[in-house]
């Protein structure tokens, strides 16, 4: 499965961004061949707005890139500010349960040497996820890769910012534990987002 990820920044109209996604952009996405689920969400206080859209394959994903486009370009409009766009591989997606509107989503992003990719995704599939899996209030957990460029996000979501407090210890000695794991990999920056919808089709 592969994901772009829309984001729009210094935004001054959040509500109608969102009414926009939801209402208009969603079932044109919906419609398109491949199409495997939206994710929307926002930081309020800093007037950012993401969207994540999922697709079954590259190709598709690509199919896609014309008709998207329009779409992010009226929601620019309506956003102002700026709007970014990455593509990435997911290489690794966990359902736990499906968040509620409100959940937290933590973005903790990644670089490091493409050669010692697999490296770092056979540590988050054998050490990092299991651990990570037995924090109460984890919704989903996914990790997006680069191949090309050695760049990546491990994206969990989490019912309650409690829950994310709670489990923040273990996350951080994870983190940890992953550059002992990939010697050369760094972690760029940590976002935090509200969740305002979801129909992303992840693994069960």
């Amino acid at each position: 499965m592969y994901v772009r990820i829309s984001t729009w920044t210094g935004a001054t109209n959040i509500d109608a961004i969102v009414d926009y996604l939801e209402t208009k952009a969603a079932p044109a996405v919906v419609a398109m061949a491949g199409h495997r689920g939206l994710a929307v969400l926002k930081d309020e206080a800093a007037g950012t707005v993401v969207v994540a859209a999922y697709w079954a394959t590259a190709e598709q994903l690509e199919a896609s890139t014309g008709a998207v486009s329009k779409l992010r370009e009226t929601v620019r409009d309506i956003a102002g500010g700026d709007v970014s766009v990455e593509v990435y591989e997911a290489a690794v997606t966990k359902r736990f349960a499906m968040p509620p509107a409100g959940a937290i989503a933590r973005f903790l992003r990644v670089e490091g040497d493409p050669s010692r990719l697999d490296a770092a995704i056979a540590f988050w599939v054998d050490e990092a996820l299991p651990a990570t899996a037995r924090s109460a209030g984890l919704a989903s957990a996914q990790l997006l890769v680069d191949r090309a460029t050695g760049k990546g996000i491990s994206i969990t979501a989490w019912n309650t910012q409690a829950d994310l407090d709670a489990a923040a210890p273990g996350l951080a000695a994870l983190a940890d534990r992953a550059r002992e794991a990939s010697p050369g990999g760094r972690a760029t920056g940590v976002e935090q987002f509200t969740l305002v919808s979801t129909t992303a089709q992840l693994d069960s």
